[in-house]
């Protein structure tokens, strides 16, 4: 976010349902009339689309609160079932001490009453043990994670190279910044992240494209 104008960019790699990366990219922000809906993590493994899930919601709720509320309800709910299976079917998995598994993040970004608005979201199932001893899904919740009253930049991410690169200065064209930073992310984690990259542009004079790669909207 600079100067109330909000720049998103994403890779186009996703998970198949059976768990490993898929060969087919598919573009992770779709522009639904006057906002913006991005997503990274969990997608595909267990059958979850979470472009479908955003659809019927926005499909209800039309804009962009009640669609994000929506969204959200729907989303814990999905969840919960999809990592239950997984524990269920490998519990030995998670007794090693490990707390949470799939996860689901989300930015949505507007603009409205004259100003550029994003809320991101991350959703995760926390895993522990049940009155019999058995691991199992606890817990599955969103937390806010950035927002547009307290943050500059967001990353959704987790490569470390890209993190320390999270601020540009301030003469830096911020296509080519967001470009290089995925492209970090694709040369590190090459099963998660993969091309093309898409950008999109949130600002007073409307939501633009930047860069297209595939079909977004």
């Amino acid at each position: 976010m600079r100067n109330d104008t909000i720049w998103i960019g994403a890779d186009s790699k996703i998970i198949s349902k059976e768990g490993g990366p898929s060969l087919t990219p598919r573009c992770k922000i779709i522009k639904a009339n006057n906002f913006v809906f991005v997503h990274a993590g969990l997608f595909g493994y267990g059958g979850y689309d979470i472009d479908s899930i955003f659809y019927y919601c926005y499909g209800i709720g039309r804009n962009y609160y009640n669609t994000r509320i929506l969204f959200k309800d729907l989303t814990i709910k999905v969840l919960y079932q999809i990592a239950s299976e997984k524990v269920t079917r490998d519990p030995q998995k998670f007794i090693s001490g490990k707390k949470d598994t799939d996860y689901v993040s989300t930015v949505f970004a507007t603009y409205e009453t004259y100003k550029a608005k994003f809320i991101s979201y991350v959703y995760k199932a926390t895993i522990g043990k049940n009155d019999g001893g058995v691991y199992t899904i606890t817990n599955v919740d969103s937390t806010i994670i950035e927002s547009s009253l307290g943050a500059t930049y967001t990353y959704l991410g987790g490569v470390y190279d890209a993190i320390i690169l999270m601020r540009p200065n301030k003469n830096e064209d911020i296509p080519t910044f967001i470009n290089n930073l995925i492209k970090i992310e694709i040369k590190a984690e090459p099963n998660k992240v993969g091309y093309p990259i898409n950008i999109i542009r949130i600002a007073k004079d409307g939501i633009k494209w930047i860069q297209k790669k595939q079909p977004c909207d």
